[in-house]
């Protein structure tokens, strides 16, 4: 839920959502690790500033609603590979 949940709110990123390509969520190559499932959500921009603000104030209101011990949320930016 909480990776729906993320991309929604990415969604709603004001003027910024409508530049963003949100690709995901989906299961990760590892679905499930250590009692917890885990999902890849791939979000491109053409302007990175307004990228990286839109990511990181998704992550702010996330991280609020979920605490640390139900949902974690990691940031690769500019990722090598998707694993």
């Amino acid at each position: 839920r909480a990776a729906k949940d993320w991309r929604a709110n990415l969604e709603r990123s004001g003027p910024t959502a409508s530049s963003l390509t949100i690709l995901g969520p989906i299961s990760a190559p590892a679905g499930r690790r250590s009692a917890q499932y885990r999902h890849h959500m791939l979000v491109k921009g053409i302007d990175r500033t307004a990228l990286c603000s839109a990511i990181r104030h998704s992550l702010e209101c996330l991280e609020r609603d979920y605490p640390r011990k139900d949902a974690k949320f990691d940031v690769d930016v500019d990722p090598v590979e998707l694993n």
